[in-house]
């Protein structure tokens, strides 16, 4: 991947800076504890803070510079989609996942309360299951904010009337449902420690369970988000 390249050339960066300083090769230097150092004489190194902004001597000279480490990766074998049988390998890989809520809607006031947001997903390897929970818990947040709340406005010149945190109503801490967080684990094949992405999915699902649950409790299609209980309540009266 890009990072491990890019890791990788930062190694380079700092032996070759080490080398100048130190008059060893390359080839006889090894790094570890955060130390670039001889092989046979470990005492003579330098720590990678010393050389990471180039090396200044104490005599105020200065050799190299500044290591950037820099990595570039492109996917391999992917195709676009045949417009005949609708497959291809589009992407490098796919998150599977399903959402759900439950919640408690008044059908007077169209006035509705997210009780609890369940996400089942296989993200192929969880290999830190606090920031993993977290990440797709925040994801899920985030989606239902903008499925019941955040929702644009414009004037008649198309501007954007709620364009600050008055007027744009994001969810409040207090308004936040349970969440149930699943993980099913079947390794990425093709992708570091066989992990998939885990972040956006937490996201798309939510706008669609809301509307299921929303459209089976009031027995009608509920499509339009944000889903406010004004335009619960106004698409109620249309029909």
């Amino acid at each position: 991947s890009a990072a491990v390249e890019a890791a990788e050339d930062a190694l380079v960066q700092l032996y070759e800076t080490a080398e100048a300083v130190l008059h060893v090769p390359k080839e006889h230097l090894e790094h570890g504890e955060g130390r670039v150092y001889e092989k046979d004489h470990p005492e003579n190194g330098l720590s990678f803070s010393e050389i990471a902004l180039g090396y200044v001597f104490p005599n105020g000279n200065a050799i190299k510079g500044q290591i950037i480490g820099r990595g570039r990766y492109i996917a391999h074998k992917l195709t676009g989609i045949d417009p005949a049988t609708g497959r291809g390998k589009p992407d490098l890989e796919w998150t599977i996942g399903a959402h759900g809520v439950q919640l408690l809607v008044d059908p007077q006031t169209g006035t509705f309360k997210i009780e609890r947001a369940i996400c089942a997903m296989d993200v192929g390897k969880v290999v830190n299951p606090d920031l993993a929970r977290g990440q797709v818990v925040g994801a899920m947040s985030m989606g239902i904010g903008y499925t019941i709340y955040e929702g644009f406005r414009h004037n008649s010149r198309g501007q954007i009337t709620n364009e600050n945190l008055r007027d744009h109503k994001i969810m409040r801490y207090n308004e936040q449902p349970v969440y149930d967080v699943f993980f099913l684990e079947t390794p990425q094949l093709d992708g570091p420690y066989g992990v998939r992405g885990l972040g956006e999915p937490g996201i798309t699902g939510m706008p669609a369970a809301i509307s299921n649950a929303l459209s089976r409790a009031l027995d009608r299609p509920i499509n339009h988000i944000p889903f406010t209980p004004e335009r619960l309540v106004m698409e109620e009266t249309d029909e």
